[in-house]
């Protein structure tokens, strides 16, 4: 992070996690989050399930911090599906409280916050996307430096995938897509 614009002003807290009770409660994390988030103007929470979460959340509540909570897709009615019971479990078990004390939800799109509706949560999501620091590309390498590293692809289509690989993400369809596109370009 040091080498990113701002990385300077990130400081690392380690909380300690040893042992299932801990993973089930975040108790010590608790007392992390206590004493970090008094020093926060706004708490955000990345994720829903974690139970470091609902320790961050209850002591922002407990300090008068808003916050906030962006679910990155896990309240997608897909992901709802995997673990089912656990997550249903989870959200009785004080997850819908802390989505619904949220000051907002954030959401990165129209479609996020459209999947995530039929929870009915009382916070109206944002769709506020991801931000980027143009002073990263301040910078560029060459043009043909990717062609240089990798002549066997100049001249040839290409797809560039950034993500995690899993079924929800659509490879599938991309790869058709793919080979629908190739065979529509390639020389006869």
């Amino acid at each position: 992070l040091r080498r990113l614009p701002g990385g300077e002003k990130v400081t690392l807290e380690l909380v300690p996690g040893d042992g299932l009770i801990e993973d089930l409660t975040a108790r010590r994390a608790g007392r992390v989050a206590r004493r970090l988030v008094k020093q926060a103007d706004i708490v955000h929470l990345a994720g829903v399930w974690d139970p470091i979460l609902l320790a961050a959340a209850r002591e922002a509540r407990r300090a008068d911090i808003p916050y906030c909570v962006a679910p990155h897709g896990m309240l997608d009615p897909y992901a709802l599906t995997q673990s089912r019971l656990k997550k249903q479990i989870a959200l009785m078990a004080g997850v819908r409280a802390m989505l619904n004390k949220a000051s907002f939800l954030q959401t990165l799109n129209r479609a996020e916050r459209t999947r995530m509706s039929p929870l009915a949560l009382i916070p109206q999501p944002e769709i506020i996307p991801n931000g980027i620091s143009f002073e990263e590309f301040a910078e560029l390498p060459p043009s043909d430096e990717f062609h240089r590293s990798h002549p066997e692809l100049r001249g040839e289509p290409y797809i560039l995938f950034m993500g995690r690989l899993h079924l929800i993400k659509g490879l599938d369809y991309l790869a058709d897509a793919f080979a629908i596109v190739a065979r529509q370009i390639a020389p006869q």
